[in-house]
Formats: C-alpha cells, structure tokens, sequence
C-alpha cells in the first residue's frame, strides 16, 4: 500500500504523461486509419490521467483534514498536487474521454464504451480494499481498473 502510495502512483503519472504526449504526437504526424488510432490512444491515456488526477473534493485545504506522519498515508492530496499533476485533454477527444469518466462513475454495469466500440463492465471501477484509505489510493485503482480492462481489439470491433 505505501509502495503504490509513494512511488507506483508517480511512476504511473509520469507514464502516463509521457504516452499521452506520444500518443498527441503521433495524432499530428499520421493520417487515415493510423490517425484514428493514434486519437483512440490519446483518449486511452487522456482518460487513464483524467483518473489519477486531484479531483474537487481530494485535496486537503488545511482545514479539514489533520497533520499526518511521514510513515501513515495521507487521506487527501495535498494542496500542491492539484499544479504538480496536472492535464489537459486534447479538444480531438474530449466528448469521448468525458462520456468514459461518466460511466466510470456511475458505473452502470456492462454498457458499450465510447472509445473502443465493445462493451464493458463498468461496475467494477469501486474502489476496494485498501484503495479506500486515501483519495490518491482510490484514483491509482481507478486507473489501474483502467489500464486492466480495457483491451485494444485487432479483430471484432467496429467502432461504428
């Protein structure tokens, strides 16, 4: 738990980071059907950072949460993470990352996923376990729910 709290939950950010930026990269550089994947790839890791990320709500003001320790995990972000992880998502697929961080929260159960055209089961995107402990723990198994699940079929699926 304080390994993914401490460490795993930068190294996914910053891994994060780096394939969305590629993924925009290659968004510019290509055309025809090699565009239309490098666009699903930007909303994959557009929607992965989306979900690690300090939400309203998450981030300790100060005022109403308690001073921790260095060896406890903290409950909130903290006030400079909100600037220290920060994201933009690309205009080109905002409607689609917006409409899975929708069924992400509501989690309806098995529904069709806007960016990859097959269905999902969005139920299992509850944090569990010890991910309920901290904000930053519930967003890393959010993320990592993410990661996991979601399959980038060859064969089968029309997005249309």
């Amino acid at each position: 738990m304080e390994i993914e709290d401490r460490m795993l939950y930068d190294d996914l950010c910053n891994l994060s980071q780096r394939l969305a930026n590629a993924s925009i990269r290659d968004y510019s550089r290509s055309n025809g059907r090699s565009r239309e994947a490098a666009r699903r790839n930007m909303a994959f890791f557009s929607v992965g950072l989306k979900l690690l990320l300090p939400k309203e709500g998450q981030v300790c003001n100060g005022t109403d949460c308690s001073e921790q320790s260095s060896s406890e995990i903290a409950p909130y972000f903290n006030s400079g993470d909100q600037s220290r992880y920060s994201f933009q998502v690309p205009p080109e697929v905002e409607d689609d990352v917006e409409k899975e961080m929708s069924l992400i929260t509501a989690r309806p159960g098995f529904v069709r996923s806007p960016i990859f055209g097959y269905s999902q089961d969005y139920s299992q995107f509850l944090p569990r376990g010890h991910y309920t402990r901290s904000e930053r723990l519930k967003n890393y198994f959010l993320a990592t729910m993410w990661y996991g699940r979601m399959g980038f079929l060859l064969k089968g699926c029309d997005k249309s």
